[in-house]
């Protein structure tokens, strides 16, 4: 198992995207706060009222809730009140006037509230004030994905044929003939590296048989990711219950033909993104729903069925049902394995905003191409790119979707 020691997940910490909810009674108040509440990885949402506001706290995470009380409109330590308990993991700020002060110091003595900020306000100490909460709440949410992850009991860690093969991929002149006859050993290696030889995304016509054959047509540069990505999948699973197996397989599918497709749009994307980032990223961005699957299968299935009868998306049950999500446990799991930064940020931030970066911009527009849950939550800025990639790849995701329905 691999432990989660102290200083681990720096650069998960440092990209992971928190919410911030403001809770203001008109567009007045709101767009006050929004210059000071606008910083880089974080989500700014909005709400009137504690009804809307429970709307959003069901459907994610939020990190830090700001209620202006400042004006008439919200009695902001009735709004705590109401909203209790789904708030209980985020930051409590409320705003009010300075004469408010006994009855706000009294509220954050009962743990009703966390800060309280009063008006009017001087704007240096405010922006200092948030954007210290913001990094405090960072690093929170990296103890709360540290511990989760101490919660799966077996926790992957990396093969010696694994590793073995990834130190002969590092030699520049390493023999087609020399690595395959490493792969050979391993049968679980050899099996899926065929199959994904052999699937509709190679366009071959006669039948791979051999490794040789199956490295020569999926290309060396991507080896790498392919048996890493392989690699994951087989240790997660490896003493899942049966009842996991049957659903392990359409899992498998959708992340290798979503990681081809990725891998296609970073090949014509010239030297914007590097394809094998979007390979191995689009791989394996839903590894820690796996890891749910194979702990406790029926809970996961359950999950599953209750977003399909509520016609939620996966991500919004979830939260409801584990009050954590695959992305953050996902991308911690992916640093602990030494993975690439870009890759951790893009799994990281696979359903919040893209916040302009090139690879989970890419990985989102290849998941909503190949998804099958059509609530699912996504940057929606980049619906261009998803109806230009859809497009110019519709013969090429008609045979995906065969493949993944096969």
């Amino acid at each position: 198992m691999i432990d989660v020691q102290h200083g681990a997940l720096e650069t998960t910490g440092e990209v992971m995207p928190l919410a911030i909810l403001l809770v203001a009674p008109d567009d007045e108040q709101q767009s006050v706060w929004r210059r000071f509440l606008q910083h880089p990885g974080c989500q700014l949402l909005a709400a009137a009222d504690a009804q809307q506001a429970l709307e959003v706290l069901n459907r994610q995470p939020v990190d830090i809730i700001i209620a202006d009380g400042s004006r008439p409109g919200l009695d902001g330590l009735a709004f705590f009140e109401e909203l209790r308990q789904p708030c209980e993991r985020s930051v409590r700020i409320l705003a009010a006037p300075t004469e408010a002060k006994e009855p706000m110091l009294e509220a954050i003595g009962r743990g009703l509230l966390d800060q309280y900020l009063a008006t009017p306000w001087n704007d240096g100490e405010l922006r200092e004030s948030i954007d210290q909460t913001i990094r405090l709440q960072r690093d929170q949410r990296v103890r709360e994905v540290r511990r989760e992850l101490q919660k799966f009991p077996n926790l992957p860690v990396p093969s010696k044929a694994f590793t073995r093969i990834q130190e002969m991929l590092s030699n520049e002149n390493i023999s087609l003939n020399l690595l395959g006859r490493e792969i050979e050993q391993n049968p679980s290696f050899v099996a899926r590296i065929l199959q994904v030889a052999n699937s509709v995304h190679f366009w071959t016509r006669a039948n791979v048989v051999s490794v040789g054959e199956a490295l020569t047509l999926i290309g060396t540069k991507y080896v790498g990711s392919l048996i890493l990505g392989i690699e994951m999948f087989e240790r997660v699973m490896k003493n899942a219950p049966p009842e996991a197996k049957c659903r392990y397989e359409s899992i498998w599918k959708n992340a290798l033909g979503r990681s081809i497709i990725a891998r296609h749009i970073g090949q014509s994307s010239g030297s914007v993104v590097d394809p094998g980032h979007a390979h191995i990223a689009s791989m394996l961005q839903d590894i820690a729903l796996l890891m749910r699957l194979a702990s406790d299968p029926k809970r996961f299935l359950a999950m599953e069925a209750n977003a399909m009868a509520s016609e939620i998306s996966l991500y919004e049950a979830e939260w409801r049902e584990y009050g954590s999500t695959h992305d953050h446990l996902g991308a911690a799991l992916l640093e602990l394995w030494n993975f690439p930064a870009p890759v951790v940020v893009a799994v990281a931030n696979q359903h919040w905003e893209t916040y302009g970066d090139a690879l989970t911009s890419l990985i989102q527009v290849a998941d909503r191409l190949t998804t099958k849950d059509p609530h699912m939550r996504y940057d929606t800025s980049i619906d261009p790119l998803i109806e230009f990639w859809r497009v110019r790849l519709e013969v090429f995701l008609v045979g995906n979707k065969e493949s993944t329905n096969s």
